[in-house]
């Protein structure tokens, strides 16, 4: 689809909605993105994923990102869609359909599920405990449910808004839920759950339940999401085996988006039945996954969309053959949707209800061949990580049968439990204590205790320490994940596995566990420590520490390790505070400061000179060599004035105006702009530092060269 500045064509009342402004009434649309893993994907109370890069993109809300953080993008948007017959007509109702380049809008066609209670608002809960939605109840890191219903032919809570098109619903109400993990060999999908209750009079016959998605792969970190020839540049295939449509970026931002999208459709049940591809559901005709794709607005040679719901039952019902895809999608870029669909799902009385669950995952693409376009060796990790997604839903299933077999029921609980994981140990509390030009790193032994709910077994083994490289944080195209480079490893030596180096205190490593570090209002006792030195000022680091298991080797399970993600925290080193300059006088650097230099980053407005060896309470003022004040601020232990300095933003130092890096209190960054908002030309400056404690002053100079 061509896209326009979404600021700019969203209507009024929806925009309203997102900024919590009451518009006439209150809109009861929701968005939420998972955050927990290293996918970020955006789901709504109306059955919409992504969010078509609309205002909440704007404020950093990714549309279904991965790695997250890398400015990768897969989806325009998506949504549930479920076809039936009811008194012998064709019925879909849809939560996103395409031929539109808005995104959602209230009333808009397609749109077609509605959050219809103040109550039909996120729940998100945790199996973390240390997450603020801790609830033993949850399934995953990060569970998030919410209900939504096709019943409502106007849009509830803005005046009754019509859905246009929008004339004859099923009578459906959906529970949606979704599940995220943050460990490393699973944090790349985000599973569906979809229980779908027939809140009609009606009897639904021959159902279907399907996805539709708009996949996009590009960066938005090299392309904005706006003009026809951002979304034109994908090609489609299926992976029919593991009954998957993905998608992968062929000639848009090359070399900067190495990713695949997949959509998955992993199973359900309807009166006991697992519901998969080829089942037979109750002696009725075997249930098949379909595939079909389309291109925007009747795009030529990329397949006709479907026109009303005969249409998109048919499409629901029907597949696209093998051939079609592969000579006209899958090495061919174009600007085109898909649909993967299961069914027919023979009845659904009134009161009854279903389920199918569904999986989205992201991956790496493979190195491959130069010349050809997705080879099976570019997409093996596709296919693995779609495997982990099959397996963490299949839980105590192991042959995929939807039977508790004997020898499966692990937790004794005579059920089948499903959404169950090979847990490697819990993330290490870590916090670190930044001086000049090094980093204390500590942590506690809490993972020591973990209990593998598959093995039973305490299977702790060792930690390792991770770091990002000076400079790396300059490079938007890249992520957290890329950049962290193993630099430290411990584990046990009482066994035969890995290293055996011992968690006794060696080199830059302190054992603490006789004597824990404690820190004023911190309740965890750090039991080890890590030294960092050599490390450059003013410069971001990323720093991990990780726990990892020996593995289980009588059930094929290879060691597994916490998530790098969530055991990560940044520092930018610097000067200690320097009351009444007892170390010496304040100082600047880089200096001269050269405009445009690697330091400098991106942009006119990514400047950032540092002022150093400040008091705790400082008054700095910068001149001309004619005495000219150019520009004056108060320095009281903080990075930055006002959060005047963007590239503390746009590098990842600050998020949403919230400092997220450990830094020192000596120093602080100015962004070469003056008093009278104008950046400042090349020349010799002069500046004074005062202690506002003492009056005590200090000057220096230092030189721009543009």
């Amino acid at each position: 689809m061509s896209y326009m500045p979404t600021s700019k064509i969203l209507p009024a009342i929806f925009i309203a909605s997102l900024l919590g402004t009451n518009v006439y009434s209150q809109d009861l649309f929701q968005q939420k993105a998972t955050s927990v893993g290293n996918i970020g994907v955006t789901f709504s109370n109306t059955s919409v994923i992504g969010n078509a890069f609309n205002a909440n993109f704007q404020r950093g809300m990714p549309s279904l990102e991965y790695p997250l953080g890398s400015g990768i993008e897969h989806l325009f948007n998506g949504g549930l869609w479920v076809g039936a017959i009811v008194n012998g007509q064709y019925l879909v109702s849809t939560g996103a359909s395409g031929g539109d380049s808005n995104g959602y809008g209230p009333g808009d066609a397609g749109y077609e599920f509605t959050a219809d209670t103040l109550k039909s608002q996120f729940l998100e809960q945790s199996s973390l405990t240390d997450s603020p939605f801790f609830d033993p109840k949850a399934i995953s890191h990060q569970d998030l449910t919410v209900t939504y219903t096709d019943g409502n032919l106007n849009i509830p809570g803005l005046q009754n808004i019509p859905i246009r098109n929008h004339l004859s619903p099923l009578g459906i109400r959906v529970t949606q839920q979704t599940y995220t993990w943050n460990y490393s060999f699973a944090d790349f999908f985000v599973l569906i759950n979809y229980t779908i209750k027939n809140e009609s009079k009606d009897t639904l016959k021959n159902a279907y339940v399907g996805v539709w998605n708009d996949f996009v792969v590009r960066n938005v970190n090299i392309t904005a999401p706006r003009g026809t020839d951002f979304f034109n540049k994908h090609g489609n295939g299926i992976i029919d085996s593991l009954s998957t449509a993905y998608a992968y970026d062929i000639s848009g931002d090359v070399g900067f988006t190495d990713t695949y999208i997949g959509c998955t459709i992993l199973g359900g049940y309807w009166r006991g039945n697992f519901i998969k591809k080829s089942n037979l559901l109750n002696g009725s005709a075997k249930t098949q996954v379909n595939y079909n794709f389309w291109g925007f607005n009747s795009a030529a040679q990329q397949g006709e969309p479907p026109a009303n719901d005969f249409d998109r039952y048919l499409k629901m019902a029907g597949s696209q053959d093998s051939a079609t895809i592969e000579d006209n999608y899958r090495t061919s870029a174009g600007n085109r949707s898909g649909l993967i669909s299961i069914g027919p799902i023979p009845v659904i009385n009134p009161g009854e209800s279903i389920t199918v669950v569904m999986s989205l995952t992201g991956a790496k693409m493979e190195k491959g061949d130069e010349v050809l376009l997705d080879t099976p060796s570019m997409k093996s990790s596709l296919i693995k990580n779609i495997q982990w997604a099959r397996r963490t839903y299949a839980g105590e299933d192991l042959n995929f049968n939807g039977l508790l077999d004997a020898g499966e029921d692990t937790d004794n609980n005579g059920e089948l439990t499903r959404y169950t994981l090979p847990t490697p140990p819990s993330s290490p509390k870590v916090r670190i204590d930044v001086t000049d030009g090094k980093a204390r790193l500590f942590w506690d032994d809490s993972a020591e205790n973990s209990t593998d709910p598959i093995s039973k077994l305490k299977d702790f083994e060792g930690y390792r320490i991770y770091k990002t490289s000076r400079g790396d944080e300059l490079d938007l195209t890249a992520n957290l994940s890329s950049n962290l480079q193993k630099i430290a490893e411990f584990d046990r030596d009482s066994n035969t596995v890995f290293y055996n180096t011992g968690l006794q205190s060696r080199g830059n490593f302190i054992n603490h566990k006789t004597n824990p570090v404690v820190f004023e209002n911190d309740p965890v006792l750090y039991t080890y420590e890590y030294r960092l030195e050599n490390l450059s000022n003013g410069w971001l680091y990323g720093l991990a520490v990780t726990a990892f298991d020996r593995g289980d080797s009588a059930r094929a399970i290879e060691s597994l390790e916490s998530s790098q993600r969530a055991g990560t925290r940044q520092i930018m080193p610097g000067t200690d505070e320097n009351p009444d300059f007892a170390a010496g006088s304040p100082f600047v650097y880089p200096n001269p400061f050269y405009v445009k230099a690697l330091w400098d980053g991106t942009g006119d407005e990514n400047h950032r000179l540092m002022f150093a060896n400040l008091p705790p309470s400082a008054q700095i003022t910068i001149f001309t060599l004619a005495g000219e004040r150019v520009y004056s601020f108060t320095h009281e232990g903080q990075i930055d004035h006002a959060n005047r300095t963007k590239w503390l933003d746009t590098y990842g130092v600050r998020r949403e105006g919230k400092l997220i890096t450990e830094t020192n209190k000596g120093e602080h960054a100015w962004n070469l702009i003056s008093s009278g908002n104008q950046n400042i030309s090349s020349g010799l400056y002069l500046y004074t530092v005062k202690d506002i404690k003492t009056g005590s002053i200090k000057t220096g100079k230092f030189v721009i060269i543009n």
